[in-house]
């Protein structure tokens, strides 16, 4: 499992109500079963790493935040993965 901070349940409940998504929409938008997306709400279980960026940008907050609970959550042009080959630098996969 990834070593993504605590709290990454809250914070994509906490988005996903600011957006107005439901688990089934952002389920969907993410091809992956609302169940996993509860799982993940309730702590039982992560995202992979590709959903979480995804799920980031869909719902419009920095991927920093949503993954570590680093900054306001507001979405950053510069907090997405492979714009104009910008590296962004997070702290959430200890390899």
């Amino acid at each position: 499992m990834n070593d993504i901070a605590p709290g990454l349940g809250l914070r994509l409940k906490l988005a996903m109500k600011n957006s107005g998504m439901t688990q089934t929409s952002l389920a969907k938008a993410l091809n992956i079963s609302q169940s996993a997306i509860q799982r993940c709400i309730s702590g039982r279980n992560y995202l992979e790493f590709k959903n979480i960026v995804k799920a980031a940008q869909i719902l419009n907050v920095s991927l920093d935040w949503l993954a570590n609970g680093n900054g306001n959550g507001t979405y950053d042009a510069q907090d997405t993965i492979g714009m104009n080959n910008t590296p962004i630098h997070l702290s959430l996969i200890h390899i």
